[in-house]
């Protein structure tokens, strides 16, 4: 299971990787995520083929349990643009993880 409640189980995340090298994992995030648009932090990057943010990509990530091909055709990405907000939020988990829960947040009883 990708999450246990709130916490999200980052081995379980990076495990939906294939190996890659590091320049490989720095060029896809490169190619792919904008970390800060229009200068609003890190926490709120997105992917830029479809401007979807990461921690959404995480967040359905989890709620399926990890099924990528789900994610990716729920957002009409390419796999690899999710393996780059996965990248992503392997570099900075505490943001991503602090947004998901923000955004849930008012839907909480």
């Amino acid at each position: 299971m990708l999450a246990d409640r709130r916490h999200i189980n980052r081995e379980r995340v990076r495990a939906l990787l294939p190996p890659l090298q590091p320049v490989d994992r720095a060029n896809l995030i490169r190619d792919y995520v904008d970390p800060s648009p229009l200068g609003y932090g890190p926490d709120k990057a997105v992917v830029r083929e479809h401007n979807v943010s990461v921690w959404t990509i995480i967040a359905d990530l989890v709620a399926s349990d990890g099924n990528i091909e789900l994610v990716r055709e729920e957002f009409n990405l390419s796999v690899e643009a999710v393996y780059a907000a996965i990248l992503y939020y392997l570099t900075i988990p505490e943001l991503i993880e602090a947004r998901i829960i923000l955004s849930e947040a008012p839907f909480q009883a």
